[in-house]
């Protein structure tokens, strides 16, 4: 597919659709329901481990497992590993709290489809995002309510890796509204080096408003650690656990518009069909960000287009997983990492809100990009 190249915009205020229910942003629109106003600090994150006030050095985190001998050791631990994992161990941010005047409504389109892949419902809805300014590129973040939500599968979906289902209640957060385009890498790699070297231009599929992928982890690490010192707000990746909250954006069925999934919904290998859906095309690329209709809460592409790196280490299942919405890390830092959301190579199974993956921390292909989390407190 052809792709537009905005000047100034990493993505564009009018994407160009794969259907025809593109939003758009209205600058300064107001709407004739008065949103809820929430208001959300991260320090109301007690249980979250990168609310934690002391910072804690790899040599203290085996120190503090030799002297307690695992059981509230091991939390420790994993609490701590979860800072130095989560990208800005170090760091304090220096931006002020988000109040409404940050936020643009704009409105949204959120379809249904039935169990042939049929629209059935495409109904209007108001959502809020926040523009982050990157240098000559914006970054567009939407604010994610907290709340509880049943994680996983039932059984005769999926895999066992995505059981036993466990009900998790997750924090606020703010997540980027798109996967991370080309443009906003190439706008990041700029910045002052944090631990490592960029790649100018990694991605195989060319086009400043295709994601960028074959990153690896540790690269989308480093472009959270300059994301926040340039904007002095926190970056980082979502926890698995916040990813399928947000995908999920308050439904059960395997997908966020409904039980199947068609091509027309979203890029993955339409070769292939989920239950009674239909078959369709096979892309075999990355296409441009925000092509087909957003979630509930207004993402865009949380199925198929790119595989999505998460903070997570890999576990075999959920037995024993964090209810708390927080990253599920192991001492072993070379874990393979979580990905979630498929991609333009996957068939529709590989697509659903529950599906998982997983690649080496150090692992780079044109199937991988990622998304970011910001931390920062608001008002809405």
């Amino acid at each position: 597919p052809k792709t537009a190249v905005p000047k100034a915009r990493s993505q564009p205020s009018s994407p160009k659709p794969a259907v025809s229910t593109s939003p758009k942003t209205k600058q300064g629109a107001t709407s004739s329901r008065q949103p809820q106003r929430q208001i959300f600090s991260p320090s109301q994150r007690k249980t979250l481990p990168y609310s934690l006030d002391d910072r804690v050095s790899r040599r203290k985190l085996i120190q503090i497992l030799g002297f307690t001998g695992g059981g509230i050791g091991t939390i420790l631990l994993g609490r701590a590993l979860y800072q130095v994992d989560s990208s800005t161990s170090d760091f304090t941010p220096t931006a002020p709290p988000l109040t409404a005047t940050d936020f643009q409504q704009t409105s949204i389109q959120v379809i249904t489809v039935n169990e042939k892949g049929e629209t059935v419902s495409d109904e209007p809805k108001d959502a809020y995002v926040f523009e982050e300014s990157v240098g000559d590129i914006i970054l567009d973040l939407v604010p994610i309510q907290g709340g509880s939500f049943l994680m996983g599968s039932p059984d005769g979906e999926g895999d066992d890796d995505e059981r036993p289902q466990y009900e998790v209640t997750v924090q606020p957060f703010l997540m980027g509204r798109y996967e991370v385009t080309q443009v906003q890498w190439k706008e990041v790699v700029k910045m002052t080096r944090i631990e490592r070297a960029l790649k100018a231009d990694p991605s195989s599929f060319k086009g400043d408003n295709r994601p960028v992928e074959s990153v690896t982890w540790e690269d989308a690490i480093e472009f959270c650690q300059r994301l926040s010192v340039h904007t002095g707000r926190e970056y980082r990746l979502p926890s698995e656990a916040e990813w399928e909250y947000a995908c999920r954006a308050g439904t059960t069925t395997p997908f966020h518009f409904g039980t199947t999934i068609t091509p027309d919904v979203a890029n993955y290998r339409g070769t292939s069909s989920y239950g009674s859906g239909p078959k369709g095309e096979y892309r075999e690329q990355t296409i441009d960000v925000g092509s087909f209709p957003a979630n509930a809460f207004g993402l865009h592409d949380m199925h198929g287009n790119v595989w999505e790196w998460c903070l997570d280490h890999w576990h075999v299942n959920y037995k024993e997983a964090p209810k708390d919405g927080s990253a599920w890390l192991s001492t072993d830092d070379n874990a393979s990492r979580l990905l979630r959301g498929g991609s333009w190579r996957f068939g529709p199974d590989s697509c659903r809100s529950a599906a998982r993956f997983r690649y080496a921390r150090d692992f780079r292909n044109l199937n991988v990009g990622f998304r970011v989390v910001c931390d920062s407190s608001w008002t809405l």
